[in-house]
């Protein structure tokens, strides 16, 4: 059985010599220099945790000694909490002003012997862990470049998305046709010629004595195609509702299909034949029936009653198909004994398969025997043979 080491003892072996100033700033018990201490400390956890796994873990001792399992238990926790202290501690020290260096060195040295062993110290004796990738912890720098580029990329989006704006309004004002009230255009009916200009659009502007004729290019101006800001921001805009309310109108057959009993029957008899072709049949009068009426009124007692379409007959029994009011051990009884029904009417008729397939081999076997030459009660035997395997 692994023995608790005694950290104490550990920390009075120290032989290294430690500054008076530090001394001072040092508890008593901790009356060796910052690397022994870490150092004994990080034994007694690693002690405790081995203790515990001898006995099988944290959640599951392996001695039936409860009180051993708590004194294990107590003393796991109390070397943690002394090595979380210290820890504490020398990183206090550490960002105290007008300490030493060398004092500062060692508690830098030991708390770098801390830190590479803070993993394996922080687990549970017992619990399994998944060795998994080792994933790195960020840094402060990683941290300002992912800020930075976020900055970045919220910024070429938004001044993706103003020019996006900006040249979808100079495409709609380059679009608008010229005003007619302007000086110094007229707009000039096209006329016809046998060249291939003759479906031209002829715009003539006159300036003094001299006469313009604007005549369009073999051009056909497309649309640009949207960004992906734009198509993004086209998708997300709400669209105008429509003022008119639209009543929707529902329309249904006058005939309702009705399936074939092998489709709507549970767990049938292997003995009854289903029938598999669907018929139609009128709508019955629950499908146009009122489904809302005041509470009143499905109350049979009160004087407002009236029945309706979905009302039963007056005194008539109601099929308990959900047990309702049954009994526990009345249902079991139930549910029982109809499993066995259905057990023994498959068995019934694997047997039955069975024996058909066989005596249909014997019929078989006896048309390319010579019945007539054979006497029936070998011919008996034989078939009962058969019957019988």
């Amino acid at each position: 059985m692994t023995e608790i080491t005694n950290s104490a003892a550990m920390i009075g072996d120290c032989t290294h010599t430690v500054s008076s100033s530090l001394v001072v700033k040092l508890p008593s018990s901790q009356n060796a220099c910052p690397i022994c201490v870490i150092t004994s400390q990080m034994a007694a956890v690693r002690a405790a945790q081995n203790h515990f796994l001898t006995r099988g873990g944290v959640f599951m001792s392996s001695s039936g000694d409860v009180k051993k399992h708590v004194i294990a238990t107590r003393y796991w926790k109390k070397t943690k909490i002394a090595l979380a202290n210290t820890i504490i501690k020398f990183e206090n020290l550490l960002n105290k002003p007008g300490l030493p260096v060398e004092d500062m060195a060692r508690l830098s040295e030991a708390l770098e012997i801390w830190d590479d062993q803070k993993i394996f110290l922080g687990r549970v004796p017992g619990l399994r862990y998944v060795r998994g990738p080792n994933t790195p912890v960020p840094t402060e720098e990683d941290r300002e470049r992912a800020r930075v580029f976020m900055n970045w990329v919220r910024n070429t989006m938004k001044r993706e998305m103003i020019l996006s704006a900006i040249r979808e309004k100079a495409r709609s004002v380059s679009a608008r046709p010229p005003d007619k009230d302007l000086p110094g255009w007229q707009l000039v009916e096209p006329k016809s010629f046998p060249n291939p200009i003759s479906s031209a659009i002829l715009a003539h502007t006159r300036d003094g004595n001299h006469t313009f004729i604007n005549l369009p290019h073999n051009h056909h101006d497309h649309p640009p195609p949207k960004s992906v800001f734009q198509a993004l921001r086209t998708l997300i805009a709400p669209k105008p509702s429509n003022p008119i309310p639209y009543r929707k109108h529902v329309r249904i057959s006058p005939f309702a299909t009705i399936s074939s009993e092998h489709l709507s029957t549970a767990n049938p008899s292997p003995f009854k034949s289903l029938s598999r072709t669907c018929a139609t049949a009128p709508h019955s009068i629950h499908t146009t029936a009122e489904h809302k009426r005041h509470k009143y009124a499905y109350f049979r007692r009160h004087p407002t009653y009236a029945p309706g379409a979905w009302a039963s007959v007056e005194g008539s029994r109601k099929a308990n198909t959900s047990f309702y009011h049954a009994k526990p051990w009345a249902v079991e009884m139930y549910v029982g004994r109809e499993l066995k029904r259905e057990e023994r009417e498959r068995k019934v008729a694997v047997q039955l398969g069975r024996d058909g397939r066989e005596w249909m081999v014997a019929l078989g076997e006896v048309r390319k025997m010579d019945v007539q030459g054979m006497r029936l009660e070998r011919l008996v035997v034989w078939l009962s043979g058969f019957g019988d395997g």
